[in-house]
Protein backbone atom coordinates (compact mmCIF):
# COMPACT_ATOMS: atom_id res chain seq x y z
CA UNK A 1 0.00 0.00 0.00
CA UNK A 2 1.16 3.70 -0.99
CA UNK A 3 1.32 5.48 1.56
CA UNK A 4 0.93 9.69 1.30
CA UNK A 5 3.82 12.11 2.41
CA UNK A 6 2.75 13.92 5.74
CA UNK A 7 0.70 17.58 5.06
CA UNK A 8 2.59 20.21 6.01
CA UNK A 9 0.95 23.96 6.14
CA UNK A 10 2.19 26.95 4.70
CA UNK A 11 3.88 29.00 6.81
CA UNK A 12 2.27 32.37 7.65
CA UNK A 13 6.11 33.97 5.75
CA UNK A 14 5.62 31.63 2.98
CA UNK A 15 1.71 32.49 2.18
CA UNK A 16 2.83 36.04 2.21
CA UNK A 17 5.71 34.95 -0.26
CA UNK A 18 2.96 33.36 -2.34
CA UNK A 19 0.40 36.17 -2.32
CA UNK A 20 3.38 38.85 -2.87
CA UNK A 21 4.48 37.23 -6.06
CA UNK A 22 1.19 37.10 -7.15
CA UNK A 23 0.43 40.31 -6.88
CA UNK A 24 4.06 41.41 -8.21
CA UNK A 25 2.23 39.66 -11.45
CA UNK A 26 -0.54 41.76 -11.90
CA UNK A 27 1.39 45.18 -10.80
CA UNK A 28 4.70 46.60 -11.18
CA UNK A 29 6.44 49.87 -12.05
CA UNK A 30 6.57 51.27 -14.92
CA UNK A 31 10.24 52.40 -16.29
CA UNK A 32 11.11 54.79 -18.95
CA UNK A 33 9.88 54.07 -22.38
CA UNK A 34 7.64 51.24 -20.98
CA UNK A 35 4.46 50.64 -22.74
CA UNK A 36 1.56 50.46 -20.24
CA UNK A 37 -0.87 47.78 -19.85
CA UNK A 38 -3.87 50.46 -20.03
CA UNK A 39 -4.29 53.16 -22.62
CA UNK A 40 -5.01 55.80 -19.73
CA UNK A 41 -0.99 55.31 -18.78
CA UNK A 42 -1.59 54.24 -15.27
CA UNK A 43 1.03 52.25 -13.05
CA UNK A 44 0.98 48.72 -14.99
CA UNK A 45 3.99 47.63 -16.26
CA UNK A 46 4.03 45.78 -19.59
CA UNK A 47 6.98 44.27 -19.00
CA UNK A 48 5.39 41.34 -16.83
CA UNK A 49 4.41 38.27 -17.98
CA UNK A 50 1.06 39.39 -19.83
CA UNK A 51 0.17 35.60 -21.58
CA UNK A 52 0.20 34.76 -17.50
CA UNK A 53 -3.72 33.52 -16.80
CA UNK A 54 -5.11 33.43 -13.27
CA UNK A 55 -8.07 30.80 -11.52
CA UNK A 56 -10.86 31.94 -10.04
CA UNK A 57 -9.39 31.39 -7.07
CA UNK A 58 -6.42 32.91 -7.86
CA UNK A 59 -7.75 35.87 -8.89
CA UNK A 60 -10.22 36.01 -5.44
CA UNK A 61 -7.24 35.85 -3.58
CA UNK A 62 -5.47 38.76 -4.89
CA UNK A 63 -8.61 40.87 -4.89
CA UNK A 64 -9.55 39.60 -1.26
CA UNK A 65 -12.83 38.75 -2.47
CA UNK A 66 -14.35 34.71 -1.87
CA UNK A 67 -14.75 32.95 -5.30
CA UNK A 68 -18.35 33.33 -4.83
CA UNK A 69 -18.06 36.49 -5.85
CA UNK A 70 -16.31 36.25 -9.09
CA UNK A 71 -18.79 33.12 -9.76
CA UNK A 72 -21.78 35.77 -9.13
CA UNK A 73 -20.36 38.62 -11.09
CA UNK A 74 -19.64 35.86 -13.86
CA UNK A 75 -23.35 34.95 -13.91
CA UNK A 76 -24.81 38.21 -13.59
CA UNK A 77 -26.94 40.32 -16.29
CA UNK A 78 -24.94 41.86 -17.78
CA UNK A 79 -21.86 40.33 -16.41
CA UNK A 80 -20.18 42.37 -13.98
CA UNK A 81 -16.34 42.14 -12.87
CA UNK A 82 -13.29 41.31 -14.97
CA UNK A 83 -12.99 39.94 -18.52
CA UNK A 84 -12.76 36.05 -18.32
CA UNK A 85 -12.89 33.34 -20.69
CA UNK A 86 -14.94 29.97 -20.71
CA UNK A 87 -12.35 27.21 -21.64
CA UNK A 88 -14.48 24.50 -20.90
CA UNK A 89 -18.42 24.65 -18.84
CA UNK A 90 -15.65 24.07 -15.56
CA UNK A 91 -12.28 26.14 -16.37
CA UNK A 92 -12.67 29.67 -16.42
CA UNK A 93 -9.14 31.84 -16.84
CA UNK A 94 -9.06 35.55 -16.22
CA UNK A 95 -5.96 37.25 -18.08
CA UNK A 96 -3.68 39.50 -16.12
CA UNK A 97 -4.16 42.13 -19.05
CA UNK A 98 -7.45 42.03 -18.57
CA UNK A 99 -7.58 42.66 -15.10
CA UNK A 100 -5.37 45.35 -15.14
CA UNK A 101 -7.55 47.37 -17.44
CA UNK A 102 -11.09 46.20 -15.28
CA UNK A 103 -8.98 47.27 -12.55
CA UNK A 104 -8.33 50.66 -13.93
CA UNK A 105 -11.32 51.23 -15.58
CA UNK A 106 -12.81 50.79 -11.76
CA UNK A 107 -10.37 53.66 -10.09
CA UNK A 108 -11.85 56.66 -8.55
CA UNK A 109 -9.92 59.45 -7.98
CA UNK A 110 -11.60 61.64 -5.32
CA UNK A 111 -9.97 64.86 -6.32
CA UNK A 112 -11.54 64.15 -9.65
CA UNK A 113 -14.47 64.44 -8.07
CA UNK A 114 -14.58 67.79 -6.11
Amino acid sequence: MMTHPEYVPMSVDDAARVQSRMAAQITGPIKDGEACAVDSGTAYSNTIINDHFLSTGELAALLHVDASTLRRWRGATPPAGPPFSRLSPGVVVYSIVDVRRWIARSRIDPAECA
